[in-house]
């Protein structure tokens, strides 16, 4: 079996032997999980002794969907580890790691100068949990891994079934490209998302970096000051800049409009120093018209006026 192209940055790496095998066809993968394994035994077998391993020395993670790592090496057997996700081993072990995926990602960490590994069983509650964080950690204190030093690959697995586009990965590589950035993408649900990004004075939050969507209600400068800058506004990021705070407050108030364009422009440069948030794209308005159509108007607000609209 030929291994696939999003496992070569491990595989270009000399004796390193790596694989993902796809569904196998004519096996009957319904039924209860003891079962199904034992059907797909025999293959998998085929296959590991194919690639020079032996089965005795496969190292397997039991998968409940928590977020575990567990040290394995030479001593131990292919039996499931109990309770575990990820599995890592030293460099010198000959053991051969192994999880089992269907919709759930797969995720394999190398070590490009001691060749210590990990294989990660990712599915959602998993990720949520930070599975990889707390591999990689674990390589770092057990192995003495610098993370610096690791390739990270992610199998094929399910994602976003409504987007067109996927907006997470993209933005992903944005942020990595100059380097600055290591993105870990993760996904949950979104009562616990919309519970998780809340800053508190108990909590800096879950997320280091999120992404809202937001529309406004009314075609006024304020409403695009108060929901994001305010203290308390709907972010809940936890910024807060009382020099902001005070400006929005006034310009709300502020009845003279060359006046209160002024104090707009402040806000706007403080907020340029501070970015707090970092708008990333605009939704685009589209209307089709006649010409015997008057009063169509597309502005700020992204609402359509369907009461100006009059026909000629």
């Amino acid at each position: 079996m030929e291994t696939p192209a999003f496992l070569k940055p491990i595989q270009s790496y000399p004796g390193e032997i790596v694989q993902f095998i796809e569904r196998i066809p004519g096996v009957d993968v319904t039924g209860d999980r003891e079962t199904v394994l034992e059907r797909l035994e025999p293959y998998h077998k085929a296959e590991v002794e194919a690639l020079g391993w032996r089965w005795k020395d496969l190292r397997r993670a039991e998968q409940v969907h928590g977020t575990r790592v567990a040290l394995v090496g030479d001593i131990g057997s292919n039996y499931p580890v109990e309770g575990v996700d990820s599995l890592i081993c030293s460099g010198v072990s000959d053991c051969v790691l192994a999880i089992y995926v269907a919709d759930c990602a797969a995720v394999w960490l190398y070590d490009k100068e001691n060749c210590h590994r990990s294989l990660i069983h990712s599915g959602k509650a998993g990720t949520a949990g930070n599975i990889v964080s707390n591999t990689i950690k674990s390589m770092k204190k057990y192995l003495g891994v610098d993370p610096a030093n690791l390739i990270a690959v992610i199998s094929p697995c399910i994602r976003p079934p409504h987007y067109e586009e996927d907006i997470p990965t993209a933005i992903k590589a944005q942020l990595e490209e100059g380097g600055l950035f290591k993105v870990d993408l993760q996904s949950t649900e979104w009562t616990q998302f919309n519970k998780d990004r809340v800053v508190t004075e108990d909590s800096d939050g879950s997320y280091p970096v999120y992404q809202l969507g937001w529309f406004p209600d009314y075609s006024d400068p304020d409403n695009y000051l108060s929901p994001f800058f305010r203290d308390g506004n709907f972010v809940n990021n936890g910024y807060s800049n009382k020099e902001v705070n005070d400006l929005i407050v006034k310009q709300a108030g502020e009845t003279d409009a060359k006046a209160r364009e002024d104090l707009l422009k402040e806000i706007q440069k403080l907020e340029t120093d501070d970015l707090s948030t970092i708008p990333l794209l605009q939704g685009a308005q589209v209307a089709v018209t006649g010409s015997n159509v008057k009063g169509v108007v597309l502005d700020a607000s992204f609402r359509f006026r369907y009461s100006s609209v009059t026909k000629a």
